[in-house]
């Protein structure tokens, strides 16, 4: 839950100009006595049914007089089948001029709780740990591109960021990727589209968008070749029946699937592509569609919407939300790639104990959704929890209830069959701030 709980740790930080460092260390016997201002503190409860894999306290630089107004968060996280964190997270001050960004990488074994050996040559670690730019200033065509997405492709050490601008109406799309080794590779997508950018199991992809005419999703090089290498552009779709939007999934190894959004029913669409009558080396086109799959609504769908996905470790199930705004409801649908079914879980329900814009929410392959809310199911407010919904607006406490003592979730993800947490805490009146990452016990 996105409250802001200061961590009561009073500290008198004397700057003249401070330079951003970070520490990880383990938690003091006495969380309340500041004289190791790096020692990071217990965010939990006594009892808590949730545990720390991660800890990270920084001083984030400022200057004087400044300390707080110094801000931090988290980009992406997730544990890839080796176990081990993968995290982005970043940090942010106010310079005399323009607001500074600095973003910090970390892969953690959690196994033994210490750095991941990423067995890397030389070039290739100092590629790895290169900033990743959460602001980059790209111009093109009279045009800035902003950041649209951060994620890490599912289960893996790759992370991708996603920017668009606008230009009469339409979108144009810039895709930077950071590999676990010793590639980086932007690619300026010219061709105008419309939709919105997503993260599919291995591929970065556009939805669809109401009504659309030209949607593409990027292929990137296999993992196994331990670089991002090229992307280029997977598919172009050119049907207009996603009057409600929709998602795409491209696939190198199999056929790439659209899921189209209408008033009344959903509907699974296996694409095959091809060079088609317009050859390209690096484009290709649909040339055949096939509807594999249908749902019938029984309230129907209305704009806008949005969406989010999740994957099984394997990529053969995905479930994703739909969220109507206009009725503040969620449902939620799985598809699974290998026996193509198609259901409905949750069907136009609420998050009864969390609060639109401060929640953050994950699924997992059954199409349950977690969400964050207030303790105590919703009563109080100042305290944070974790629930599970399930069909028949059955709401579950996960973990403990109001378990978290200080801090601020920013991101909830259900991996490997747990809930996970990204937490950030800060010290008041100073430039202190507390990376955590929890896992349900």
């Amino acid at each position: 839950m996105k409250i802001t709980k200061c961590i009561t740790l009073l500290l008198i930080v004397s700057t003249v100009f401070k330079l951003s460092c970070e520490t990880e260390t383990n938690t003091p016997e006495d969380p309340n006595n500041p004289a190791d201002p790096f020692a990071v503190v217990n965010l939990l409860h006594d009892k808590a049914e949730w545990e720390s894999v991660y800890d990270s306290m920084m001083n984030v630089g400022s200057l004087s007089g400044r300390e707080n107004t110094s801000t931090a968060g988290i980009s992406d996280f997730t544990v890839d089948e080796k176990n081990q964190l993968n995290l982005v997270f970043w940090t942010w001050w106010q310079s005399q001029q323009d607001g500074i960004y600095t973003c910090y990488r970390k892969s953690i074994d959690l196994n033994t709780k210490s750095p991941a050996k990423l067995t890397l040559n030389k070039f290739a670690m100092t590629m790895y740990n290169q900033v990743i730019s959460r602001n980059p200033q790209y111009y093109s065509n009279g045009e800035y591109y902003n950041l649209k997405m951060e994620a890490f492709k599912p289960y893996t050490n790759y992370f991708v960021s996603g920017f668009q601008h606008y230009k009469n109406g339409l979108k144009a799309y810039l895709m930077k990727g950071q590999a676990s080794n010793d590639e980086n590779s932007n690619v300026n997508f010219s061709q105008y589209q419309s939709g919105d950018f997503d993260m599919a199991f291995r591929n970065p992809t556009i939805n669809l968008n109401p009504r659309s005419f030209y949607i593409f999703g990027a292929n990137m090089a296999d993992e196994s070749m331990n670089f991002m290498g090229t992307i280029h552009t997977h598919y172009y779709y050119q049907e207009a029946n996603a009057t409600h939007g929709g998602l795409t999934e491209p696939r190198v190894n199999g056929k790439s699937v659209a899921i189209e959004f209408r008033e009344n029913e959903l509907e699974v669409t296996e694409l095959e592509t091809g060079f088609g009558n317009r050859p390209n080396e690096e484009v290709k086109w649909m040339i055949h569609r096939t509807s594999v799959a249908k749902l019938t609504l029984s309230i129907p769908l209305q704009l806008p919407l949005k969406t989010y996905r999740h994957y099984s470790v394997d990529g053969n199930i995905l479930s994703f939300y739909i969220y109507n705004e206009k009725t503040d409801k969620y449902s939620t649908f799985v598809y699974n790639f290998t026996s193509k079914t198609f259901m409905q879980k949750l069907d136009n329900v609420s998050i009864t104990y969390g609060e639109k814009d401060k929640s953050d929410l994950d699924l997992d392959e059954e199409g349950n959704l977690y969400y964050t809310g207030y303790g105590k199911n919703g009563s109080d407010k100042t305290a944070t929890s974790v629930y599970k919904l399930s069909p028949g607006g059955v709401n579950t406490v996960i973990g403990s209830d109001s378990f978290l003592k200080y801090g601020t979730i920013e991101k909830l993800k259900y991996l490997h069959g747990k809930v996970y947490l990204g937490v950030i805490g800060t010290r008041p009146e100073t430039a202190y701030r507390q990376v955590t990452i929890l896992r349900q016990k």
